[in-house]
């Protein structure tokens, strides 16, 4: 079965919704301890998937304390619920990567993504 497994930890507040932080790993390494979620290997896939330096980016910015405000939260949900009933519908693998680099973009649009960037800058 696959879940989705974060490369820095979920208890990362900055990056824990990042879909970039995000991928399809199986539940064995997603949540065996002794796997560490397979770190570098998800790291590799990142950099190769997102860009070179995205894992570092990203490992960067969660050291950063950030609180999502409320209204932040909901409207993450809210757009992820939506975002996730679009996936079922869809049967086309090339469809559903789409709607993936389109859910990217809204969270990189978004004022709480902006202002985590102002914090590493």
């Amino acid at each position: 079965m696959k879940t989705g497994g974060h490369f820095v930890s979920a208890r990362k507040a900055t990056t824990a919704y990042l879909v970039t932080n995000i991928h399809q790993q199986c539940s064995h390494c997603n949540s065996d301890q002794s796997t560490a979620g397979k770190m570098y290997e998800h790291g590799k896939y990142i950099d190769k998937t997102h860009g070179q330096g995205t894992a570092d980016w990203l490992w960067n910015i969660s050291k950063i304390p950030y609180h999502f405000s409320r209204p932040d939260l909901i409207e993450l949900r809210d757009k992820t619920i939506e975002y996730l009933n679009k996936h079922d519908s869809l049967t086309n693998i090339r469809d559903k990567y789409e709607l993936l680099e389109e859910y990217r973009q809204w969270q990189e649009s978004t004022n709480w993504f902006n202002e985590i960037k102002k914090l590493i800058q």
